[in-house]
């Protein structure tokens, strides 16, 4: 079966996400269960992580292999909460200035958005519901970054360059996302014309999320960052932090989302670091993009010139022994990143590891 599923990982990874988004459509199409109590489509989640659960036993590999390590838990979900709040807060902002200057009166709620019998959209303020919302959005992310971002990426990336494993699991993340304008339509909500643009919109979207949250895997060597700023942008930015005026509420939402995510990305711009200086190190086997594996496999430390000092894994059956060619500047007074940038640490990594 191992053999079988990594002769051709990029098949493979097609056919898992065929089987996943059949489930998904299914719920959201005829179980329609985000039109009941619960308010959301739970139950592709828990059949995907059994799916994923299943395709680590065929492979013999741990939770781990794809991103479920054992370190970094806390500190990646602050890091990436951080990232997330920051971005969010600016767009916020420029959401309100935008309402007020067209002279609406906008008004801040932290809500989650039901169905009551009568199938009408209804506000839920309820302990109860929040906590149901926060807690969906969690399986929510621990499926969708386990299987894309760690099962499809660490799979297509043991016979392929890591960049092409991040754009095929992007590109499978923003086709998942077109099950909701596929929902508009049938229900009549929206046109042909409409479903495609709104369709072309998620795939491009969502597809650059998943390419920032897949570089976050890759930057942090573990899944908990990207959850983080992913369960921030679902949960907190889209299903419970609203903005409210006469007309309606969350008209602006994907200019808001559009503006966070944008600006969420010059930041990883701005801290990708030049390549400056060659060390001994680990190469991830069949990665020629793996300059030294992904840092969160090293214990960094800096001397007084700034340089890093890496202490690598041992070798295995996925790791061999390489060169590194990154590793650079220090974030000291010196260093040429604001402090602000220096907290993201963690996420600053050589241009030449992307190119």
């Amino acid at each position: 079966m191992r053999e079988s599923i990594l002769k051709n990982t990029v098949k493979t990874c097609c056919g898992i996400f065929c089987l996943l988004i059949a489930v998904h459509a299914f719920e959201a199409i005829v179980l329609r269960m985000d039109e009941t109590f619960f308010g959301e489509n739970f139950i592709n989640k828990l059949f995907g992580i059994f799916v994923l659960w299943l395709t680590l036993r065929a492979l013999r590999w741990k939770w781990r292999d794809v991103g479920f390590t054992g370190e970094g838990l806390g500190r990646g979900i602050a890091r990436g909460f951080s990232l997330a709040a920051v971005v969010f807060a600016v767009a916020y902002v420029i959401e309100i200035v935008i309402l007020k200057t067209q002279s609406n009166t906008v008004r801040v709620g932290f809500f989650t958005m039901g169905f009551s019998l009568t199938g009408e959209a209804e506000v839920h303020r309820g302990v109860g519901f929040i906590l149901m919302c926060v807690f969906f959005n969690v399986i929510n992310v621990i499926m969708e970054e386990g299987t894309f971002r760690g099962l499809f990426y660490e799979i297509i990336r043991t016979n392929h360059a890591a960049k092409t494993g991040a754009l095929i699991q992007a590109l499978l993340f923003g086709i998942w996302h077109v099950v909701t304008p596929l929902h508009n339509l049938i229900d009549g909500d929206i046109d042909f014309v409409g479903f495609v643009g709104l369709s072309v919109g998620y795939i491009i979207l969502a597809g650059l999320m998943g390419i920032k949250w897949s570089l976050m895997y890759r930057m942090t060597g573990n899944l908990y960052a990207g959850m983080a700023d992913h369960f921030f942008n679902n949960c907190i930015a889209t299903n419970l932090l609203h903005l409210s005026t006469e007309s309606g509420t969350d008209e602006w939402m994907i200019v808001r989302v559009l503006i966070a995510q944008l600006l969420s990305f010059a930041i990883w711009g701005r801290c990708l670091r030049p390549t400056a200086c060659s060390d001994s190190g680990m190469k991830r086997k069949n990665d020629p993009y793996s300059l030294s594996c992904r840092w969160g496999d090293f214990r960094r430390a800096e001397n007084r010139s700034g340089r890093a000092v890496f202490s690598p894994p041992p070798v295995s059956d996925r790791w061999t022994p390489g060169s590194c060619q990154e590793l650079s500047r220090g974030y000291g007074r010196r260093s040429m990143f604001p402090r602000f940038f220096a907290f993201f640490q963690p996420f600053a990594l050589p241009a030449k590891a992307f190119i």
